[in-house]
């Protein structure tokens, strides 16, 4: 089940409610609420002073709970399930009671709720849908499998978001300040060190990179190929290099029975390696069959 249609469902089974109105001091807030900012309420605060709040919000009730206000010892007191935007925006508009259908919703149906409402209006940010996936997970026990229907998407999917939350609280302010995607999130995550990782996260801000110019920068981080050709040059030019791995081959010459004469002469800006290995004798077999013939070495008295 998508996390649109349990909304709509949800909605319908709200429009069927009764709609009373509720002082605002007596509406809780929602502590499954992922979203943490909620910019440019300025239109909507004119809208509600002109015309009122046209959606009622959703709320449920709680039993035994002290309201935000001073309140008649009978009043009922209510948690805020959707319409957080409408709420504040009421409360800056002087607002003193807004319309409410109210539900009875377990903590799991309230939280699902919530997050349908978020994904039908303002969309949350990445990171903020990522906390509300791994409260689904957490808080209320749903499976993998449950909350990736939840929220529409393939259970694949789900596992990538929620690796987002590994980035600290500080990284997560700079990339989405920075205007950076999920997917530049996603490239950063690579790079484990903590002190490199924000330094990426600073430099493609900073620069303005794409996507693919940041997962060159990480892999640059990660893979240093300007020291790794700087060593490889300099162990070219050690010439130590060199004698061993021709020293070498000499043994391995040396080890099937070919003798070798080695020399070397130093000069002022070169090396000379001299080798002589001496022909073989035309009466003695060998790997060289233009020597020794095998009708000489047959008709040969020194023949071994």
């Amino acid at each position: 089940m998508s996390i649109k249609y349990l909304f709509r469902r949800k909605k319908r089974k709200a429009e069927r409610q009764s709609v009373i109105m509720v002082p605002v001091g007596r509406i809780l807030p929602n502590p499954a609420q992922t979203r943490k900012s909620f910019p440019d309420l300025n239109r909507l605060t004119e809208s509600i002073r002109r015309y009122g709040i046209i959606e009622p919000l959703t709320v449920r009730p709680v039993p035994n709970a002290e309201p935000l206000g001073a309140r008649k010892k009978n009043d009922a007191v209510y948690e805020l399930v959707s319409g957080e935007r409408r709420l504040r925006a009421a409360k800056i508009a002087g607002v003193n009671e807004v319309p409410c259908v109210v539900l009875a919703l377990d903590d799991r149906n309230a939280a699902e709720m919530s997050a349908a409402a978020n994904s039908n209006r303002v969309p949350l940010t990445f990171f903020e849908e990522a906390t509300a996936m791994a409260s689904f997970l957490d808080v209320y026990g749903l499976t993998q499998e449950d909350t990736a229907a939840v929220f529409g998407i393939p259970k694949s999917a789900l596992s990538g978001k929620l690796r987002l939350l590994r980035l600290t609280g500080a990284e997560k302010l700079i990339i989405t300040g920075g205007g950076l995607t999920e997917r530049h999130a996603r490239a950063v995550l690579k790079i484990c060190d903590p002190e490199k990782r924000i330094n990426v996260i600073q430099e493609a801000v900073r620069l303005g990179l794409s996507v693919s110019e940041t997962e060159e920068l990480v892999d640059r981080v990660l893979c240093p190929t300007e020291e790794k050709a700087k060593r490889r040059r300099a162990s070219i030019k050690d010439p130590r290099i060199v004698y061993n791995t021709i020293d070498k081959a000499i043994e391995s010459i040396e080890n099937a029975g070919v003798s070798v004469e080695r020399e070397r002469r130093e000069k002022d800006d070169t090396v000379e390696l001299l080798f002589r290995i001496k022909k073989p004798s035309r009466n003695i077999s060998t790997k060289f069959p233009e020597f020794s013939p095998a009708d000489e070495i047959i008709g040969s008295p020194k023949a071994v």
